[in-house]
Parts: C-alpha cells; sequence; structure tokens
C-alpha cells in the first residue's frame, strides 16, 4: 500500500511540475513587405490558436521583426498555429507620447494595408510555428 501511495504521489508531483512549464515557446522573426517593398513601423502580433499569450515584435526599416511573448518573458511565440495580426503604426508616428488625447486625431484613412489585417478575427493571415528557429515572412495587402 505505501508503494502505490508513493507511487501515486511521484505522479501527481510530475504532473504538476509539467504543468507549471507552460506553453513552449521557439523563436521567430521575418519580414514584412507590401508591393515588393518593406514596411517599417508595423506592429505584428501572432495569436495562438492553442493555450499561451501571444507574441509581439515591430518592424523596423527593412521591414523586419523578431518576437517577443506579450509578458516579455520569453523570446519567439508558442510553437502551434496562429492568427497574425499587423497594425500600421504609421499613422500614429507624429503622435506626441504624452499627448494621449492627440490620437483622437490621427487619420486612419492613411493606414497602409487593409484594416482586416488589425483585427484578429478578419485576418487572413495564418501561420503555424515550429520548434526550433522559425523565420516568418509575411505580405500586407491592400
Amino acid at each position: 500500500m505505501r508503494s502505490s501511495l508513493a507511487s501515486t504521489m511521484v505522479v501527481v508531483l510530475l504532473s504538476v511540475v509539467g504543468c507549471a512549464r507552460g506553453p513552449t515557446f521557439a523563436p521567430v522573426s521575418g519580414t514584412v513587405t507590401m508591393a515588393g517593398k518593406p514596411l517599417e513601423n508595423v506592429q505584428v502580433e501572432f495569436w495562438p490558436q492553442v493555450s499561451g499569450p501571444r507574441s509581439i515584435g515591430m518592424t523596423d526599416k527593412e521591414g523586419r521583426y523578431t518576437l517577443t511573448s506579450d509578458n516579455g518573458e520569453n523570446v519567439g511565440a508558442v510553437v502551434g498555429s496562429h492568427k497574425i495580426v499587423l497594425v500600421d503604426l504609421a499613422p500614429y508616428a507624429k503622435v506626441p507620447v504624452n499627448m494621449p488625447r492627440e490620437v483622437e486625431k490621427v487619420n486612419l484613412a492613411s493606414v497602409r494595408f487593409g484594416r482586416q489585417f488589425a483585427d484578429p478575427n478578419k485576418t487572413p493571415l495564418q501561420k503555424e510555428v515550429t520548434a526550433g528557429n522559425n523565420t516568418i515572412n509575411l505580405v500586407a495587402g491592400p
């Protein structure tokens, strides 16, 4: 009986420790382009279709991004399928950091690509993140 109880306790402890680790992450980077040209100042968001946090990156002048988990604790994104959201931040570039009311005056008609890319329920972009390094290049369209 003691052996059975000890075995049960070991199984319970191992399952608790296994659950505490959370989802598996893999490094993700790539580029965002439109009409063959890199897009600067785009927020790239990977929304996992499995349990786990969203991952976010920002494009540079060459359209390159690297993802980090939403909480900043993990490099990359959760392994699995993701909906990908692209948010054009260019219309907000001239809003002073200390003037949040100015955001209301931003002309959203100047967004460089279709607004469906900014909605996780409407985005046409979906990619798979696999174990190991992932290079995922994205194309934004009108």
